[in-house]
C-alpha cells in the first residue's frame, strides 16, 4: 500500500473520531431511522439504497468486494483513499474497488445505492453484510490473509 493511501485511510479514521464528538442527528454510522435504507434483490445482486438527508455527515464501513454504487439523487461531498475528496452530483455511477471506506457529506438530499454481487441469493440481511463489508481495516487485512490461505490450500 502506497504512502497517500495509508495517509488517506488515517484522515478517514481521525475523521470519523471527530465527527463522532459532533451532535448524534448530525453524523450516522452505519444503518439508522434518520438514514433509511431499503434491501432489494434480484437473481445473484443484492441492491442497498440509503436515503441521506441534507446537511447529514455519514460514515460507511469497509467494502470487501468490487461493487457498483450509484448517487441516484442529490450532491455529496466524498472522501476516499482511492479518489481523496471530490464533490459528486447524480446522477453518477462509482465503482467500489475492496478497501474502499467513504466518508460522505451531503450538501442535498441523497439518494445513495451499493449493489452487490448475491450469487446464493441469500436474503438474511447480517449475513450479506458480514460477506460485504467490515468494520475496521484490521479485519480487512485479517479477510485477505484468510482469502490468501484458502487459495493456497487448493
Amino acid at each position: 500500500m502506497n504512502k497517500l493511501v495509508k495517509e488517506l485511510r488515517s484522515s478517514i479514521i481521525e475523521f470519523q473520531e471527530t465527527l463522532s464528538n459532533l451532535p448524534k442527528d448530525k453524523v450516522f454510522f452505519g444503518d439508522t431511522k434518520n438514514c433509511p435504507v431499503t434491501n432489494t434483490f434480484a437473481e445473484g445482486m443484492h441492491i442497498r439504497e440509503i436515503k441521506i438527508p441534507k446537511g447529514i455527515f455519514a460514515i460507511g464501513k469497509i467494502h470487501l468486494h468490487q461493487h457498483v454504487s450509484f448517487l441516484l439523487k442529490g450532491k455529496m461531498i466524498m472522501v476516499d483513499e482511492e479518489n481523496g475528496r471530490q464533490i459528486i452530483e447524480a446522477p453518477i455511477t462509482v465503482i467500489s474497488k475492496p478497501g474502499i471506506k467513504r466518508a460522505v457529506y451531503a450538501i442535498e438530499d441523497c439518494v445513495f445505492t451499493n449493489v452487490f454481487s448475491n450469487p446464493s441469493n441469500e436474503t438474511n440481511i447480517d449475513k450479506l453484510e458480514k460477506n460485504n463489508v467490515v468494520n475496521t481495516y484490521e479485519e480487512y487485512n485479517l479477510q485477505l490473509e484468510n482469502k490468501q490461505l484458502i487459495k493456497e490450500k487448493l
